[in-house]
């Protein structure tokens, strides 16, 4: 686990460890921000029940079946989440209005859900 590197709202997926570690999260704190605002988005629908979307704030957003129920994915921009800052992250201070966008950049070759962009 990446103790210490200053990644935003993170959980317990692998993250990059060491100096490369610290300058990922570093730069990931540095470009996330608060807002209460959720994104617009624009997204297709693919018939095997992944998607393509953009979103604003700049956020791109694939995920395709792999063909046994789980899915390929790669998401870069900046990820809304609800979730942060609601204080069930004992890293992250908790804010009277959680919610805000992640600088991120996400590939999984072997999830089990679509994620909505």
């Amino acid at each position: 686990m990446a103790e210490g590197t200053g990644y935003v709202n993170r959980g317990p997926d692998p993250r990059v460890d060491g100096v490369a570690g610290k300058i990922a999260g570093g730069t990931q704190r540095a470009l996330s921000f608060y807002s209460e605002t959720p994104p617009k988005v624009a997204a297709i629908q693919l018939k095997d029940g992944g998607h393509i979307a953009v979103a604003w704030p700049p956020f791109f957003s694939v995920f395709v079946s792999r063909g046994d129920g789980r899915y390929r994915s790669f998401r870069i921009g900046w990820r809304y989440d609800v979730n942060w800052g609601d204080g069930n992250n004992p890293n992250e201070p908790k804010r009277e209005t959680p919610g805000g966008y992640i600088a991120d950049v996400i590939v999984k070759g072997n999830i089990d859900k679509v994620v909505a962009p």
